[in-house]
C-alpha cells in the first residue's frame, strides 16, 4: 500500500492526471491549478478523489487552498481522508461560514477536534499528517512554517484511505462562487530532486565506456603445457595414478570445459575420488561491475618447472619450511638459517630474493 505522501501533483499541465485522480461534479483544471464549484446535479459536491487507496500512517497528505467558498452557511471546501471510500469512518479538515474545523467521523458520529476564525492568508495551506498514533491536522500561511490546529488520538483506521478535497452545500446556496486549489503534496522552496534513474544510468553508461576503451594486455603462458604434459599444471582435485600423476583423460576434460565457457561442461570434469569439487572454476568467466575487467589487468607467465628461476623459488620454500619453527631473533645463531643462506648464495644460480650486497643474510 503506497503512502499518502507519495501521491503529487502541481496541476501545472491543465489536465486531469487520471491515473491517480477521478473527478466529479463541476471540477476542472484550469491555469495550472485545480478549480470546484456545487454541482446542483451531484447533490451540490465537486471535487477530486484518489482511484487508489493509500496508508497515513507515517505520513501525510497537504493542499494548498488559495480560495475557499463564499462563507455562506452550508456552503464548505473541504480535504478529507475515508476509510475505504466509507463516510462512517473518515478526518478531515473544511471550512464552513467563516471558520476553519479539524474534524473526524467514527461510526458515522462527527467529531470537532478545532475550530478557528478562518483566515485566507494564515490557513493558505492544510496538511494533515500520522506520527506515532497521533493525528495532526495544521495549516501554514507558505508552506514552510505549519502550526498545529488540532492533535489528537481517534479511532479511524488510517491505513486504508481514499484522499478527496473538493467543495459542498448543504443545502443549496445562491452565490456559492467557486474554491481553488493547488500543490497536492508538493511545498514551495523545495530544490527538485534529480532524477537518480537517469544520473545512476549515465554515471554507469560513462563507466562502461571507459572499461570498454581500456586496452586489454595479452595473457602469456610459460608454454609449459606443450613441452610437460600434464606435470607441471594444476591438478588438484583430478583423477592421479598411483605415483600421483594426473591422469591424461581428467586433465584433457579441464581443459574442455575451460575452452567452452560452458558451465554445463564443467558438470563433467572427470574428478578425483572422495567428491571432492574445484573451487570456483569458471571465476575467470565472471564480469565484474565494480573496477576494471578482470582481463584488463595481467600477470608475468610463472617460471617455468625447467628454469632455473623455479628451482630456487622452491629452494626458498623447503628452507621456509625447515626454518618456519626458528625465531627471528635466533636467525644469527640457527644452524638451519645458516644452511639456508649457504645453500641459496651457492646452489643456484637464478635465486631472486631479496639480497644485501648481492648476497642473502640473515637480515634478508
Amino acid at each position: 500500500m503506497a503512502k499518502a505522501f507519495e501521491i503529487r501533483d502541481t496541476f501545472n499541465d491543465n489536465q486531469t492526471n487520471t491515473s491517480v485522480w477521478s473527478s466529479y461534479g463541476i471540477t476542472r483544471e484550469t491555469n495550472q491549478r485545480v478549480e470546484a464549484e456545487p454541482d446542483p446535479d451531484n447533490y451540490y459536491y465537486s471535487g477530486y478523489y484518489t482511484m487508489a487507496l493509500h496508508d497515513l500512517r507515517g505520513s501525510q497528505v497537504s493542499l494548498e487552498v488559495l480560495q475557499t467558498l463564499n462563507p455562506a452557511p452550508g456552503s464548505f471546501t473541504y480535504l478529507q481522508a475515508k476509510y475505504e471510500n466509507s463516510n462512517d469512518e473518515r478526518l478531515g479538515m473544511e471550512t464552513v461560514n467563516g471558520q476553519l474545523f479539524a474534524v473526524y467521523w467514527v461510526a458515522g458520529a462527527k467529531h470537532t477536534a478545532a475550530s478557528v476564525a478562518y483566515s485566507a492568508s494564515q490557513h493558505r495551506w492544510w496538511r494533515i499528517r500520522e506520527r506515532a498514533g497521533r493525528t495532526y491536522f495544521e495549516t501554514s500561511p507558505d508552506g514552510c512554517d505549519w502550526n498545529v490546529l488540532a492533535d489528537v488520538s481517534i479511532a479511524v483506521r488510517l491505513d486504508r484511505l481514499e484522499i478527496t478535497f473538493g467543495v459542498g452545500t448543504e443545502p443549496a446556496t445562491s452565490n456559492p462562487g467557486t474554491a481553488i486549489f493547488d500543490n497536492f503534496n508538493v511545498f514551495p522552496l523545495v530544490v527538485p530532486i534529480p532524477d537518480r534513474r537517469q544520473q545512476a544510468q549515465a554515471i554507469r553508461n560513462q563507466a562502461a565506456s571507459i572499461a570498454r576503451d581500456r586496452p586489454h594486455p595479452d595473457h602469456l603462458n610459460n608454454g609449459e603445457e606443450c613441452d610437460y604434459p600434464y606435470v607441471a599444471n594444476y591438478s588438484k582435485g583430478l583423477q592421479h595414478d598411483s605415483l600421483g600423476d594426473v591422469l591424461p583423460a581428467s586433465y584433457q576434460s579441464l581443459l574442455t570445459a575451460l575452452a567452452s565457457r560452458n558451465s554445463a561442461a564443467f558438470e563433467q570434469v572427470l574428478l578425483g575420488p572422495g567428491g571432492k569439487k574445484l573451487t570456483n572454476p569458471q571465476a575467470g568467466l565472471a564480469f565484474d561491475l565494480e573496477g576494471p575487467d578482470t582481463h584488463a589487468v595481467t600477470q608475468p607467465p610463472a617460471p617455468r618447472i625447467d628454469s632455473p628461476q623455479n628451482s630456487a623459488e622452491m629452494a626458498e620454500l623447503y628452507w621456509m619450511a625447515l626454518a618456519r619453527d626458528v625465531h627471528f631473533a635466533d636467525y644469527g645463531s640457527s644452524a638451519v638459517v645458516q644452511q639456508a643462506i649457504q645453500s641459496l648464495n651457492s646452489e643456484f644460480s637464478d635465486f631472486r630474493g631479496p639480497r644485501q650486497n648481492g648476497l642473502v643474510t640473515t637480515q634478508t
